[in-house]
C-alpha cells in the first residue's frame, strides 16, 4: 500500500548530512513527518474507496432504476383509457335506441310494436349489467349498461304515451313500474348504486311527467303508488335510502290525484272522469303501503324506526286519511263504513304498542311511533264514525278512558293521548271556539250551550284525576296537564265572559255597550288570573298554573289596549283599569307570600 511504500523510502533515505536544513527537519521530528504521511495515505485510500463503490452501485443499480419507471400509462390515464371505450360503448347502445325510434318515426313500423321492441331492447342490456356485475373487473361496464337501459326505456315509454299517444296510461304506468322493478332489483342484487338510485329518482319522475300530461289520472297515480310499495318491498336490508324519493313521489301523486278529483267542476276539459271509490282507493292506498311496511320492519323484523318512518308514517295517514274523507264528503258519501275500519286499524295500533313492542327492550322509537299512529287513526275513526251529535260524547269517552287506563297502568302516554281526546270532544262542541268569540267579539255572546258544559266538566274531571295520581305517572304528566289546564283556563275565561256578559243584560235591562261588554271580559280574565295564582299557592304541585297566570295577565293587557280603550267609556275604562290594577297587585302579592311560605 501506499502507506507501506512512504514508510519504506523514509526509512532508506541517509541521514549523513545532518548539517542541511532537510536533513536537519527530518532528524529532528522524523515522528510527526511520519504520522502526517500515514493521514494522507489514508484520506486517499478513502477516497479510492468510495469512488469504486460509486462505480459499482452505478453499474449495478442501472437496470434497477429503470425498471422503477412505469411501463404503461400513468394511474389517470389508465382509468381514463378505462373510461372512453365504456363511454362509446353505452353511446352505440343508445344509438340502436334512436335506431327504433327513427323507423317508428318513418312508419316502417308501429309505434307501440318499436316501443315494445324498445323495452326488449333496454331489457337485453340490462341482463347483460346483471352477468357482467358478478365479475370484480367488469362492474362499471355493468353501471354503464344498466344506465344506459334506463336512458333508453324511461325516455321510450314517455314519448311514445305522451307524443305519439301509442301506449295508454295504463300500458305506460305498467311499463314504467317493470323498467323500475328491474334495475333496482339488479342495482341492490348486484350493488350497483348508480342504477338502483337513478331508476328510484327517474322512474319516480317519469311517472309524475306521465301523471301531468296523460289524460287518464288514475292508471299514472297507481303505477307510481306501484312502485313506491315495490321500493319498500325490496329495500328491507339494503338500499332504505331509495325510499325517500319513492315516497315523496307517492305523495305528490296522490295530492295531485285529490286536486284534480276535487276540483269545482270535476277534472279538467278534456280529461278522463275520476270516479270517487277509485279516487278514495288510490288515497288509501297510500297510508296503507306504509302501515304494512312498517309492521313488516317492526313487528316481524324487530328493527327501530328511523327519520323515514317517523316523518313518512304520519305523512302518509293525514294525506291518505284525509283525503279520503274529503272525496266522501265531496261525494256525499257516508263514512260509518271506512269509520269503523280506520277505528279498528287504530285500536289495533294500541294493541301492538302496548302488547307486542312495549315489552322488548329498546323498542321506544317504535312504541312511541305506534301509539301516535294509534292515536291518528282513531282521532279519523271517531270523527267518521260518529259525526254529528255522537262525535263530542264518543270522544269523551275515549278521553276519561284513556286518562284512567293511563293512570291504572302508569303509563304516561295513555294519559297525553286522552287529554287529546278531550279537547278534541270540547272542539267538537264548540266549547273551544264559542270562549273565543266571547272574549273577542264585540256583540253579546251567546249563552253556553250543555254540550259546552259537559265537554268542560269532563276535563275538570280529567285534570283534577290527573292531579291526585300525579305519582303514578312518569314526571307526573307535566305535558299532559299543561295541555288540559290551558285548554281548561282559555275554556273558563270564556265562559266567565258569556255568563257577565248576561248578567250584565239582565241588570241594565238592555243589551250593554260595547264598552261595557269589555269590561266584562277584563273582569273575567282579571278573576281567572287571581284564581290561578292563589291554586297555585296553595297546590305545591301545580307549577303549571303558575305558569299561566303571565300569559293570562299578557292576555288581558293586550285585550285592555287593543278592545276597551278603543270602545270604552269613561265609566267603563275607570272599572277597566281599576280591576287590571288590581289584579296585578293581588297576583304579585300572592306569588310573593307563596314563594315566602316555601
Amino acid at each position: 500500500m501506499a502507506s507501506g511504500r512512504t514508510r519504506t523510502l523514509l526509512a532508506a533515505r541517509p541521514a549523513t548530512n545532518a548539517g542541511s536544513t532537510v536533513g536537519a527537519r527530518v532528524t529532528l521530528d522524523p515522528e510527526a513527518q511520519e504520522r502526517r504521511v500515514d493521514e494522507l495515505a489514508s484520506r486517499l485510500d478513502g477516497i479510492e474507496r468510495r469512488l469504486a463503490l460509486l462505480e459499482a452501485a452505478s453499474r449495478a443499480e442501472a437496470p434497477q432504476a429503470l425498471s422503477l419507471l412505469p411501463e404503461g400509462p400513468t394511474p389517470s390515464a389508465a382509468s381514463t383509457q378505462r373510461l372512453v371505450p365504456l363511454l362509446g360503448r353505452t353511446l352505440l347502445v343508445l344509438a340502436g335506441g334512436y335506431l327504433l325510434r327513427s323507423v317508428a318515426d318513418t312508419g316502417a313500423a308501429p309505434v307501440s310494436a318499436a316501443a315494445v321492441a324498445g323495452l326488449v331492447y333496454a331489457g337485453a342490456w340490462l341482463l347483460r349489467a346483471d352477468r357482467e356485475a358478478g365479475q370484480a373487473a367488469r362492474r362499471p361496464s355493468a353501471t354503464f349498461h344498466g344506465l344506459a337501459a334506463l336512458a333508453i326505456a324511461l325516455p321510450l315509454v314517455l314519448e311514445s304515451a305522451l307524443r305519439y299517444r301509442a301506449l295508454g296510461a295504463a300500458a305506460a304506468s305498467f311499463a314504467l313500474v317493470l323498467t323500475v322493478v328491474a334495475c333496482v332489483v339488479v342495482g341492490i342484487r348486484r350493488e350497483l348504486a348508480w342504477v338502483a338510485w337513478s331508476a328510484a329518482v327517474f322512474g319516480v319522475t317519469a311517472g309524475l311527467v306521465l301523471l301531468a300530461g296523460a289524460r287518464e289520472t288514475l292508471p299514472a297515480v297507481f303505477g307510481v303508488l306501484g312502485m313506491a310499495a315495490a321500493v319498500e318491498g325490496l329495500t328491507t336490508t339494503r338500499g332504505r335510502g331509495l325510499r325517500w324519493p319513492a315516497a315523496l313521489g307517492a305523495d305528490v301523486a296522490v295530492l295531485a290525484c285529490l286536486a284534480r278529483a276535487l276540483r269545482e267542476g270535476g277534472p279538467p276539459e278534456g280529461y278522463a272522469a275520476l270516479p270517487l271509490p277509485l279516487v278514495e282507493t288510490a288515497a288509501l292506498a297510500l297510508p296503507l303501503i306504509y302501515v304494512a311496511s312498517e309492521a313488516k320492519r317492526t313487528l316481524v323484523g324487530g328493527s327501530q324506526p328511523g327519520a323515514f318512518e317517523l316523518l313518512q308514517m304520519p305523512a302518509a295517514l293525514l294525506i291518505g286519511l284525509g283525503g279520503a274523507a274529503r272525496a266522501l264528503d265531496f261525494g256525499a258519501i257516508s263514512t260509518g263504513t271506512l269509520g269503523a275500519v280506520v277505528l279498528a286499524l287504530g285500536g289495533a295500533f294500541y294493541l301492538a304498542a302496548f302488547l307486542a313492542i312495549d315489552r322488548r327492550p329498546g323498542q321506544s322509537r317504535t312504541f312511541y311511533s305506534y301509539t301516535t299512529a294509534a292515536a291518528i287513526l282513531t282521532s279519523v275513526g271517531c270523527i267518521w264514525l260518529a259525526r254529528g251529535g255522537l262525535l263530542a260524547p264518543t270522544m269523551a269517552i275515549l278521553g276519561l278512558g284513556a286518562v284512567g287506563l293511563g293512570l291504572g297502568t302508569g303509563r304516561r302516554i295513555l294519559g297525553e293521548h286522552g287529554v287529546l281526546y278531550l279537547l278534541g270532544c270540547c272542539a267538537a262542541t264548540g266549547l273551544l271556539t264559542s270562549a273565543g268569540r266571547a272574549l273577542a267579539a264585540p256583540a253579546l255572546p251567546p249563552a253556553p250551550g250543555l254540550e259546552e258544559v259537559a265537554a268542560l266538566l269532563a276535563c275538570l274531571a280529567a285534570y283534577a284525576a290527573l292531579l291526585r295520581s300525579a305519582e303514578r305517572l312518569p314526571g307526573g304528566a307535566l305535558a299532559a296537564r299543561l295541555l288540559l289546564a290551558t285548554g281548561l283556563a282559555w275554556s273558563v275565561a270564556g265562559l266567565g265572559a258569556q255568563s257577565l256578559s248576561r248578567g250584565l243584560l239582565w241588570a241594565v235591562g238592555h243589551e250593554p255597550g260595547a264598552g261595557m261588554l269589555a269590561t266584562a271580559r277584563t273582569a273575567a280574565l282579571s278573576a281567572l288570573a287571581v284564581a290561578l295564582t292563589a291554586v297555585a299557592r296553595r297546590g305545591r304541585g301545580v307549577p303549571e298554573l303558575a305558569w299561566l297566570v303571565p300569559v293570562v295577565l299578557i292576555g288581558a293587557g293586550a285585550k285592555v289596549v287593543l278592545q276597551d280603550f278603543r270602545h270604552g267609556e269613561p265609566l267603563s275604562l275607570f272599572l277597566t283599569l281599576a280591576l287590571y290594577g288590581g289584579t296585578l297587585i293581588a297576583t304579585s302579592r300572592l306569588g310573593r307570600s307563596s314563594e315566602t311560605s316555601r
